[in-house]
């Protein structure tokens, strides 16, 4: 059953480009509602990554996709379980540990990398998991006070002792943790909305995107939060009135006509990539050239739905699910070429914007 995420693709013609003429570090998007964005002509194919299909790892949709120089981690929600793939798109290991005991995770909220990539992590209900990256074996456990850490959704991992964590508290949506202490680091300012929330930029800076109805980029730098980008929609943002503090509030903000929030955010050298939900509700994709400001803006492309899943140096990771292309475009004829079905596991591809 196709997700929510590629159902939502929709509508007509082109993209919209235009130049963004606010600050240097605002950017303005210039909503155009029939607007397609044009993957199959905006993108250079640099290198594919066709994952191994075989029994052991069948794949649904990914929840989260995380590409390093040797490996990709693959978290496949339904089936609560993560897969990781060489650097080829072999097979290697699967975590498959939902239990109560001491190496097992009562549920997955999310998965990172370790900061010196040695080891899979996993955010359970209370505690974080560690997980050799070289073989899957369980090597320890990080308990964390359940009394805060029940709220906790979205993590990063910047040094050996330092986490963050994105959080649905009704007072803060980011804590550190250091030492074995957790702090509070910034206050809510909106609806904790469940999407992405942290990035590592080319220079390997940690990212953090806020609330529902924040449209700035954060960067975490010297344990401090500042503004390093402003999204800036115009006519089309979420009036500051609107913006919801309570599930009621969220209901009726959600269906409004509005950009409510960045959904997603992934940055290279040259490029920023943003994805949010456009005012009638269809998936809408953003990228902006940091050196000449040019933004290209539409909705996803429902004959070529790239899911975009990560950023490394000069390159940007996308998702390429077979069922999903039949046409005449660079990502079918690399399909075909990988002789992948719509029963095939996804390609992984490693791109740049024209």
């Amino acid at each position: 059953m196709k997700p929510v995420i590629l159902i939502a693709i929709l509508l007509l013609l082109s993209s919209c480009v235009h130049y963004s003429s606010v600050g240097e570090h605002t950017f303005s998007i210039d909503y155009c509602k029939d607007s397609t964005f044009d993957w199959d002509s905006k993108i250079q194919i640099e290198g594919v990554i066709p994952l191994e299909t075989k029994d052991s790892c069948l794949l649904s949709y990914a929840r989260k996709c995380i590409v390093t120089d040797t490996k990709i981690i693959y978290y496949d929600e339904k089936q609560k379980s993560i897969f990781v793939f060489d650097d080829t798109g072999i097979f290697l290991y699967g975590i498959d540990a939902l239990g109560g005991g001491e190496g097992e995770y009562t549920m997955i909220k999310d998965v990172i990398m370790s900061y010196d990539k040695k080891a899979v992590l996993i955010l359970d209900n209370v505690s974080i998991l560690a997980f050799d990256a070289e073989t899957g074996q369980f090597q320890y456990r990080i308990a964390l006070d359940e009394h805060i850490a029940s709220d906790f959704y979205q993590f990063a991992n910047v040094d050996k002792d330092l986490f963050y964590f994105w959080s649905m508290d009704k007072e803060n949506c980011l804590y550190s943790y250091e030492n074995g202490k957790i702090d509070a680091v910034q206050k809510r300012t909106g609806f904790p909305y469940v999407c992405q929330k942290f990035f590592y930029d080319s220079a390997g800076v940690l990212n953090f995107l806020p609330d529902y109805g924040s449209f700035n980029v954060m960067e975490i730098k010297n344990r401090q939060l500042q503004t390093k980008y402003i999204v800036d929609f115009g006519r089309w943002t979420l009036p500051k009135d609107l913006i919801p503090v309570n599930t009621t509030e969220f209901n009726e903000s959600d269906s409004k006509p509005f950009f409510k929030c960045i959904s997603s955010a992934f940055e290279t050298d040259k490029n920023i990539y943003l994805s949010t939900v456009s005012p009638d509700l269809s998936l809408y994709n953003i990228c902006i050239d940091k050196y000449t400001k040019e933004v290209i803006s539409g909705n996803q492309d429902k004959n070529a739905p790239v899911v975009v899943v990560n950023a490394v140096g000069e390159y940007f990771y996308g998702i390429l699910y077979p069922f999903f292309f039949s046409g005449d475009d660079q990502f079918s004829k690399e399909i075909r070429k990988y002789g992948k079905n719509e029963e095939s596991n996804p390609l992984v591809i490693k791109f740049t914007f024209k």
